[in-house]
């Protein structure tokens, strides 16, 4: 009996770091090695969604994809994209080996963070945020033993995760090899994120060896004004920083320069750190001056805010809320109208270790007061007057095993209030019509832009229940509260263009967008830039005339001549759309973003002349 402690001693000291970390981590979450995975594989429409919410990463990693395919089916492997949830959306390689992959759940559609699967590749690099392998029996699960896995993190360029790139291979076979091609091809998806990225911000491009300087390898540095707000891992390391130091530090501290210098004198220039050590500067990629018409019109219910932007000091409170929902602490979101709440709920679903498990919003705003129990706690044939011969089980336990948002809980009517408490307190719903409880499971965010507090104090909010939900509360501020709005534009723009390099917002366009104050927050934002993907036009003169009149507005230096050319040119951009849809003035107007009757306007109305 000693003789084996000793040996399993040996064995756990034997492990390295992260793999110990990962362990205890498992064992935290009560898995078992025998344990069976906890997680349930997405449908196909489900999955096709995810893609398409995660198709820059995917458009990024296919070069490098395409390589590592021809690696690993001439070998022994599969190459592996995951998304920023662990969830894999793409898996290629060695027909024998997928099959094996298959029987573990290693395919699209399935989640591999470290709370369904124990210590792996992808969990470990999401909790660890680096590069590392998990050989074999490093896996806490035993089916997962035949496995060596070497994975790494995609990093944005203001540090946040965009996925994980992922090579597996049969123990058998030398995998030392795996973990350097991963990297590799990290590096090269990483670079590109800055190409024409950024348009109105400093680019430093660096390195102390002039020979690695236009190679992925060159540090990328970039400043809004003197203030460095981005940066890939290489300029980081070259200037002994972490994440942390973005938005803390300025040009004049981290280089030996003048007091009012700026990074752009210093581009094709040598410089000195603050610490004295020479280092070399390259050229700033070359700057795309304006967007031309597409040759498609982009689809809109594909175009969306798919992840929240915010900047790096929240992410400390993403982790914290993570951890508190995780415990089945029920989370309260508030901020104004528009500011990204369902959006926020829904990036900590594809966080948590329900990330595979049923996503239900409920806008309890928009429900009638006559339904709104029926539809939140299901209902029996013949409970009411027009009720389906079938019933219906109701968006509570539509959530089971998943994560419910109760979206506008402050216009929730009192008697359904009873009724959620009531839910909360037994984990359990009885249909309208029915005797027999019903046990259900799920994590409750609730999100209001009312003063809750206010209303429990007219009355208009039980106590109890506000009690019960408010143990949590998490502050999503507006646009206007932000440091840094043309940094957090310009992610946007990514996001609603897919990353397609041929579309760059022109930099007085950042500017006049940045200058805004955006009462209507992300939703009304997000609608602007839509639009001008729609149109296919940097400037906000091509913009219906439904925008608020201060954004609307031509810029300042614009001149009479120059209004007359945008209004031919948008009316040329109309009249394009127009043909694409053999002049059917509705699809045109749907595929822009307008009304039809605004549409018709703007064709109609005299050059020079305006709305």
């Amino acid at each position: 009996m000693r003789r084996q402690v000793d040996r399993s001693a040996r064995a756990q000291a034997s492990r390295p770091e992260h793999i110990l970390r990962s362990w205890q981590r498992c064992e935290s979450y009560g898995l078992a090695a025998d344990s069976d995975p906890c997680a349930d594989r997405l449908g196909s429409y489900e999955l096709k969604l995810r893609i398409e919410q995660n198709e820059s990463l995917y458009r990024r990693c296919r070069p490098e994809l395409e390589t590592l395919r021809r690696v690993a089916a001439g070998g022994e492997g599969v190459v592996i994209v995951a998304d920023p949830s662990g969830l894999v959306l793409d898996s290629v390689g060695a027909e024998d080996f997928s099959r094996r992959a298959f029987e573990v759940e290693l395919c699209p559609g399935w989640s591999w963070n470290e709370r369904s699967r124990g210590t792996n590749g992808i969990g470990a690099v999401l909790m660890d945020l680096k590069p590392l392998v998990v050989r074999g029996a490093e896996h806490f699960l035993e089916p997962n033993r035949f496995l060596d896995c070497a994975a790494a993190p995609i990093l944005t360029p203001v540090g946040s995760v965009a996925g994980v790139l992922n090579v597996s291979v049969p123990t058998s076979v030398a995998s030392a090899y795996a973990l350097g091609l991963v990297e590799i091809a990290i590096d090269q998806i990483e670079y590109r994120q800055f190409v024409g990225a950024f348009p109105q911000h400093h680019i430093l491009r660096l390195h102390p060896d002039r020979e690695l300087l236009g190679t992925p390898k060159e540090g990328v540095l970039v400043f809004d004004g003197s203030r460095l707000v981005a940066a890939n891992r290489y300029g980081l390391a070259i200037l002994n920083l972490n994440w942390k130091a973005l938005g803390q530090h300025d040009f004049g501290e981290l280089f030996d320069v003048g007091a009012h210098d700026n990074p752009a004198e210093y581009v094709s220039q040598a410089i000195r750190s603050s610490d004295g050590r020479l280092l070399y500067s390259g050229k700033r990629d070359v700057r795309p001056t304006a967007l031309t018409v597409p040759s498609h019109r982009p689809q809109f219910e594909r175009i969306a805010l798919t992840r929240p932007v915010y900047d790096t000091a929240m992410g400390t409170d993403i982790e914290r809320s993570l951890r508190v929902m995780e415990c089945g602490i029920p989370i309260i979101l508030s901020g104004e109208t528009g500011c990204g709440k369902e959006v926020f709920a829904r990036h900590l679903h594809a966080l948590s270790s329900r990330a595979t498990r049923p996503f239900v919003a409920v806008n309890c705003a928009g429900l009638p007061e006559s339904l709104i129990e029926a539809e939140l706690f299901g209902y029996l044939e013949g409970a009411f007057t027009g009720a389906r011969k079938t019933g219906s089980k109701g968006l509570v336990r539509e959530a089971d095993g998943g994560i419910l948002l109760l979206d506008e809980i402050g216009d929730m009517p009192l008697p359904a209030q009873a009724r959620l408490l009531r839910v909360l307190q037994e984990r359990e719903v009885i249909p309208l019509g029915g005797s027999k409880p019903v046990p259900v499971d799920f994590l409750l965010i609730c999100a209001s832009h009312l003063n809750l507090e206010e209303l429990v104090a007219a009355k208009q909010f039980r106590q109890d229940l506000y009690y019960r939900i408010s143990q949590f509360r998490m502050h999503l501020k507006p646009l206007r509260e932000h440091t840094d709005l043309a940094l957090l534009i310009s992610e946007l723009w990514l996001q609603t263009t897919s990353g397609d390099e041929r579309y760059q917002l022109a930099p007085e366009t950042l500017q006049l967008l940045a200058q805004h104050d955006w009462p209507g927050n992300y939703r009304q934002l997000v609608g602007v830039l839509r639009t001008l993907f729609a149109l296919a036009e940097p400037t906000i003169a091509v913009l219906p005339s439904a925008l608020p009149h201060e954004i609307a507005a031509a810029p300042p230096e614009a001149n009479a001549s120059t209004g007359k050319y945008f209004e031919a040119k948008t009316k040329a951009i109309l009249k394009d759309v127009l043909d694409q849809h053999d002049g059917n003035i509705s699809r045109a107007a749907r595929s822009l973003g307008i009304s039809r009757g605004t549409l018709y306007r703007r064709l109609i109305q005299p050059e020079g002349k305006k709305e």
